[in-house]
């Protein structure tokens, strides 16, 4: 079948994980960078991005079932002096009530936003750098996420 992207990569791989469809290809044979596209099982996109050393980078799109977008942001590309441990998160009663509920093995930075699954803004969190550390700060929380 026709690869969806269109890049220099030589190969694109599919594979079923777990009943869903994902298709992954390397950018570059010199950073072993990969751009990774998920679906659900509807055919929808779930997610797409690229990934460094099985880190996420960049910019990452997150959907619903639906094809309602459910979260975008990006990820550090060079996390080399900061640890997960030297980041401050938000309250946890706040974050668990978002709608991505996902761990990352990469570091978050700059605005994320998050939808519900009618399209509606729920929130927008930023992540900045500060000294040696990264503080996620709430920018925007819907009265819908009931907080």
């Amino acid at each position: 079948s026709t690869p969806l992207y269109s890049s220099a990569a030589s190969d694109v791989y599919k594979r079923q994980p777990n009943g869903l469809k994902l298709e992954y290809y390397k950018m570059d044979s010199l950073t072993n960078k990969i751009s990774y596209r998920m679906y659900h099982q509807n055919g929808n996109i779930k997610f797409e991005g690229n990934k460094l050393n099985s880190r996420e980078i960049g910019l990452w799109t997150f959907w619903y079932r639906n094809g309602i977008k459910k979260a975008r942001g990006e990820f550090m590309e060079n996390i080399d002096k900061f640890k997960h441990d030297n980041i401050v998160k938000i309250n946890s009663k706040i974050s668990s009530k978002l709608p991505l509920q996902r761990a990352f093995s990469g570091i978050k930075k700059g605005k994320w936003e998050y939808w519900n699954s009618k399209g509606k803004k729920v929130a927008e969190i930023e992540s900045k750098i500060k000294g040696d550390k990264i503080v996620d700060k709430i920018i925007y929380i819907s009265k819908d996420l009931g907080i």
